[in-house]
């Protein structure tokens, strides 16, 4: 599993770059650039990999991804972006790189980074929605739950009570000591 999102986060890492360079050229890279980046990409995919797993980007639980999450991708993708630049200036080879683009492939692998996990979470949430063959309903005793707490672990509460019909709870709402959540849906 680990191993498929790492793989997904290096081709985000090699991808940013080169769409950085499209935007930066507008779609049209001069041959020296395009030489410097076929240079780059094997770099920067392998100075990527190890930073991700250092800045604890495959540490969470990503299904449950929240906010607290998104400086950990800020994190990474700073971090990645910083060791494929160290790297390529100990190999004497960045100056073909415009000063725009490693700006410009952050934002871009923020996204991406995002992206994949979101997309992991959507897609499981999408199939939560249809009920295994053989899966029983709903059982007809099913209690009431009203969940107390805060911020993620209610989240976490939550999406186990509906990942698990069977342990017979039902949620109809949250206490939350906040005020600035009062009348939040």
């Amino acid at each position: 599993r680990h191993a498929i999102l790492a793989s997904l986060d290096a081709a985000a890492a090699v991808l940013a770059v080169g769409l950085a360079l499209l935007l930066r050229f507008n779609l049209d890279v001069p041959s020296h650039v395009a030489r410097g980046f076929a240079f780059a990409a094997p770099v920067i995919l392998l100075a990527s990999v190890p930073v991700f797993h250092v800045t604890g980007l495959y540490r969470r639980a990503w299904r449950y991804m929240s906010m607290n999450d998104v400086p950990v991708l800020l994190l990474a993708a700073t971090a990645s972006i910083c060791a494929w630049m160290a790297a390529l200036m100990l190999l004497g080879h960045l100056a073909w790189l415009p000063a725009s683009v490693p700006l410009i492939s952050w934002l871009l692998l923020v996204a991406g980074l995002g992206a994949t996990r979101m997309a992991r979470r959507a897609g499981l949430e999408y199939l939560r929605r249809f009920p295994e063959p053989g899966a029983k309903p709903q059982p007809a005793g099913s209690r009431l739950a009203l969940v107390v707490g805060e911020g993620d672990q209610v989240e976490l509460a939550l999406r186990l009570l509906q990942a698990n019909p069977a342990a017979g709870y039902v949620p109809v709402g949250v206490l939350d000591g906040q005020s600035g959540h009062l009348r939040m849906r």
